[in-house]
């Protein structure tokens, strides 16, 4: 499956600088898929450019030597494959100043896609170069973009590889429209945004494009709608809250596997122990009910919240279909993301299913949208199957099971927790376990590929799919007392969203930002990998700090990371760097719950005891909370508002005033591991293994 261009380890490991951001050695063995024939053209063009940057071309050889820089750059766009990465060289510089692409100093470990590495050096060029570019291509695309009359394939050809021209512009704004008529709003939002990059590169187009573009800009803010549901009254409820009052559990599943209680678990796994709880999901229907999706079952719960749950085993609807699936069995895993994620379209519900790590040989992952009875009077209970997708077939509501497109093979994939719900498809990040990578040993050290994949949300059939990266899972290996190599297994953080762009946090070493559109890659950025034995964060998101960064912090990494979604590739620019602010060390933090800017509400391990604490990155300000008892620890699930916090612990929710430095106003011990908080509700839902909490504020 990967061609023999992609990088290895070894050339990784040379690239690396032992002491960039004051990090150490990184340890970081994740490779790329490398377009060997775009790199050549990129190198080639970037030796041409340091020799006419540094004045070393005669003036009568300058047109020449730019028109070959413009064809290399054209042949790059053109011979590389969608997902594909080019590596840049930091080396090639001029006076300490980048004669290429605009300086960044994270250049050393990252990788760009292809057509982001092209737009990073038109970025670099002036008004009278960018002419010269226009002249070079501009009549050409023009010429092609006639060509392809209604061919929405080719118009999409032309924006691609002629960047910066009339008919570049012309063929993303055509592309925008086509997806606003066919209710494709996301996308016609991300082909907005590339008709206004090549606008803000060609400059003579803005007088052309602009008031075309603002009408569409604003045609679209009309449509926009939130890509989550929210409810205000909750969060108000919650923030004027001051304690707990009445909790009521009931129970949606069979208890806690025997095997899994805490007396079979060593006394080094013990602290963890609750992480690696069978984590259930849950999510609120249109009509009031409450599903609850723990490892092979689905619990839903009337509207009024009264009464026993109705069980429904996805398992057995898939099957009927011809899908056979396993069970998805917990694994001891320090682990504390939510296993699953189910997703509410009204009253019908998205779920993925299965692993492919069962040992029987037909086992699969498989996504399916379930609709649920809306009326009472309807005589079977059970979900009817809308669409299921998995291995190589798609399965529509009539049973019928027919092949994937070419270029769609899931059968060794398996689907993970927190997909990206877009306006009308699913993005999901799915795992090939124990792939070859470009070395033989690459299989047995455990190397995965993470890849990147859009479900139509109304069909369920695949629109397309981008190989991010590969990397070994979890912190760095080790090797035990008896010689075996020691891995720790975990899954990936949920997508998050931001102006069309997905950041992916696979804990494999590396973080990737792509269009939620069509998977164009455009950034990767590789991560310090820890020890297994070293303390690591607790799996959250990214978190959004409201500046146009991500707060990263990567379980497979003793150091977090302020990364921006968009650098401005800009020479000169002070926000050209993917980092925002220099990696912080994980220190006594766990978990970052909020952030604005650098300072941030997070939860920290100190000697006596776990706390929540306010913290400054830029400034080291702390204020912390009380410290909870010696034996409880806290989750990594909470809700937050401007005036409270609430957490789960392994013991039950705790609640803290954020006006009054972190007071503790009440907790509630619920008799059990709190593992995920359902948003949504006049109270507070909480999840544990078998069981949901209704907890009353008062």
């Amino acid at each position: 499956m990967f061609a023999a261009c992609c990088v290895l380890l070894a050339s990784l490991v040379a690239r690396q600088e032992p002491t960039t951001f004051g990090e150490g050695e990184l340890d970081n063995p994740t490779e790329f898929e490398v377009s060997a024939s775009a790199a050549g053209f990129l190198a080639d063009a970037d030796r041409q450019l340091v020799e006419l940057r540094a004045g070393s071309v005669a003036d009568a050889d300058r047109e020449r030597a730019w028109n070959t820089i413009f064809d290399a750059w054209h042949y790059a766009l053109e011979s590389a494959g969608a997902d594909e990465w080019n590596l840049p060289d930091p080396s090639r510089d001029l006076s300490g100043k980048s004669a290429v692409v605009a300086p960044d100093v994270t250049d050393s470990r990252r990788a760009d896609g292809i057509e982001r590495a092209v737009l990073r050096r038109m970025g670099t060029l002036d008004r009278r170069e960018l002419a010269a570019w226009d002249a070079r291509f501009g009549a050409r695309a023009t010429e092609e973009l006639a060509r392809a009359v209604d061919d929405v394939a080719r118009w999409a050809a032309v924006e691609r590889s002629y960047p910066a021209t009339d008919a570049a512009a012309r063929a993303a704004t055509r592309l925008c429209d086509h997806a606003f008529a066919a209710g494709r709003f996301e996308l016609a939002r991300a082909w907005l945004s590339r008709a206004e990059r090549h606008v803000e590169l060609g400059s003579d187009l803005r007088a052309t494009f602009e008031p075309a573009l603002a009408r569409r800009s604003t045609a679209l803010a009309a449509l926009a709608t939130p890509t989550a549901p929210t409810d205000d009254r909750a969060d108000e409820k919650l923030s004027r809250s001051r304690g707990f009052g009445r909790a009521r559990a009931q129970v949606y599943d069979r208890p806690l596997p025997t095997r899994w209680r805490d007396g079979d678990l060593s006394k080094e796994l013990r602290r963890d122990a609750w992480l690696t709880l069978p984590s259930p999901g849950a999510t609120w229907l249109a009509s009031g009910r409450l599903v609850v999706q723990s490892d092979d079952a689905l619990a839903v719960f009337p509207a009024g919240g009264d009464g026993a749950p109705e069980l429904v085993r996805p398992k057995t609807l898939l099957r009927g279909l011809g899908l056979n699936v396993e069970t998805r069995v917990p694994r001891l895993r320090h682990d504390p993301v939510p296993t699953l994620t189910p997703i509410a379209v009204g009253d019908e519900l998205v779920i993925a299913v299965g692993t492919r790590e069962a040992r029987s040989a037909t086992a699969r992952s498989v996504v399916a949208r379930l609709a649920f009875p809306t009326s009472v009077l309807e005589l079977d209970p059970a979900p009817a199957v809308r669409w299921a997708v998995g291995g190589t077939v798609h399965v529509d509501e009539r049973g019928r099971a027919t092949p994937l497109g070419a270029g769609f093979d899931f059968d060794e994939l398996e689907f993970q927790p927190g997909p990206a719900v877009l306006e009308t498809e699913l993005v999901w990040l799915a795992r090939q376990a124990n792939a070859a990578g470009p070395r033989d040993e690459s299989r047995a050290r455990g190397s995965t590929v993470t890849w990147a994949v859009a479900l139509d949300l109304a069909t369920g059939r695949p629109l397309w799919q981008r190989r991010l990266a590969v990397g070994v899972i979890g912190p760095r290996e080790d090797v035990d007392r008896f010689g075996t190599r020691v891995f720790t297994d975990l899954a990936p953080a949920a997508l998050v969203a931001r102006d069309g762009r997905l950041f992916a946090s696979p804990h494999t070493g590396v973080g990737v930002l792509f269009d939620a559109a069509d998977g164009r890659l455009q950034w990767s950025f590789q991560s310090r990998r820890r020890r297994v034995e070293q303390p690591g964060w607790l799996g959250t998101s990214p978190i959004d700090a409201g500046d146009g960064s991500w707060i990263w912090t990567p379980s497979d990494s003793d150091r977090g990371y302020c990364v921006r979604a968009a650098p401005d590739d800009t020479v000169g620019s002070t926000r050209g760097s993917l980092l925002a602010g220099p990696p912080f060390e994980i220190g006594s933090l766990r978990t970052i719950l909020a952030a604005v800017g650098p300072r941030v509400l997070a939860i920290a391990a100190e000697p006596d005891g776990e706390r929540l604490v306010d913290v400054d990155l830029a400034s080291g300000a702390r204020s912390d909370s009380f410290a909870l008892a010696q034996d409880e620890h806290f989750g990594n699930q909470a809700r937050v508002t401007a005036t409270r916090v609430l957490v789960c612990t392994d013991r039950g929710l705790a609640l803290f005033d954020r006006e009054r430095e972190l007071f503790l106003l009440d907790r509630i011990d619920l008799g059990a591991t709190v593992t995920g908080l359902v948003r949504g509700g006049d109270g507070i839902v909480a999840l544990g293994a078998g069981t949901v909490w209704r907890v009353e504020l008062r």
